[in-house]
């Protein structure tokens, strides 16, 4: 049955591939870290279907509401910590000296550099300037890390904010070279 659906709407293959790898994703870092609520990967990707089928449907200003809601449950719906905590030291050298070895870190890494890259995406399709998208994006990064700050459902930590600059400014650059071969 499924075969025949893809078949027939070739359209959809793509975001069924997607939801499920999201899916993957999610339950695989839901249980290696145990900081989410039970079924959060279920919650997850259903908003992340919703996300896509809005997507495919060109309506980018839904799109970007439900992929703000993925970043924000995502960070927000973890446990509580004891305490407040702001780090403004760098250990991303330390780091990369384990990122083969240890896929805590790996994921950390990637995860950081990848979070806000759909944003870039998402402001392009909706006509706003590279430069404004990257201001933007940069507003959302610092607001995520206060609200975890405030409300201890993670640190302010810098070097989390060194990787998600890494990935606007990396999509960015794509975005204007896109524009420039265009």
């Amino acid at each position: 049955m499924l075969i025949i659906l893809l078949r027939n709407n070739k359209r959809i293959f793509f975001p069924i591939i997607l939801s499920i790898l999201f899916f993957i994703t999610i339950y695989y870092i839901e249980y290696k870290t145990s900081a989410y609520f039970k079924y959060f990967s279920i919650y997850l990707t259903f908003v992340f279907i919703v996300f896509i089928y809005f997507y495919m449907q060109k309506k980018y200003f839904l799109s970007t509401i439900l992929y703000s809601l993925i970043v924000f449950s995502i960070l927000m719906f973890r446990n509580i910590l004891d305490e407040r905590v702001i780090n403004l030291k760098s250990y991303l050298s330390e780091w990369i000296k384990l990122i083969f070895t240890n896929k805590i870190v790996l994921m950390n890494i990637i995860g950081n550099i990848l979070l806000f890259i759909p944003f870039i995406v998402l402001f392009k399709k909706m006509k706003i300037s590279i430069f404004a998208s990257i201001i933007y994006t940069i507003l959302i990064i610092i607001s995520m890390e206060l609200l975890q700050f405030l409300t201890k459902r993670g640190i302010f930590d810098i070097v989390d904010v060194y990787l998600n600059c890494l990935g606007i400014l990396l999509a960015s650059l794509v975005r204007f070279i896109e524009v420039k071969l265009l």
